[in-house]
């Protein structure tokens, strides 16, 4: 499954490539301009800035998540998060089901501000575990 920040050409090379909020936004399937201002006046978020370009360092936006992926993972961990409901589709779980045994440690899981979201990879191995 290739997602739109796996496969796009970001201007800047992987070294110092910023996601604007956009990407984010896409990325977590919410936000707005105040969960932002939010999460970077508490200093949650770090925004940092390539020339004219305002953006968040990968590094930075998993920290935000709930941490640096293993380094097996950081690969997928490059891909679009899904919601509890896309989750759902391919089990027969219900989301809030999903998002119960995500907080109680059964799936693994990272945090959007409140907003549970798993890693596609993560998920399907526990799926595949799972079934």
């Amino acid at each position: 499954m290739m997602t739109h920040l796996a496969s796009s050409r970001h201007k800047f090379s992987k070294s110092i490539c910023l996601l604007s909020r956009a990407d984010l936004k896409r990325r977590w399937q919410c936000g707005s301009n105040a969960f932002f201002q939010r999460a970077e006046t508490d200093g949650l978020l770090i925004a940092c800035r390539n020339a004219r370009t305002l953006g968040y360092r990968w590094t930075d936006v998993w920290e935000f998540e709930g941490g640096q992926p293993e380094p097996e993972l950081f690969d997928a961990y490059h891909a679009d998060l899904i919601t509890p409901h896309d989750l759902a589709l391919m089990c027969p779980l219900k989301p809030k089901t999903l998002a119960i045994k995500a907080t109680g440690g059964e799936i693994p899981h990272r945090r959007v501000g409140r907003f549970i979201r798993f890693v596609p990879l993560e998920a399907t191995k526990w799926l595949e575990s799972w079934s």
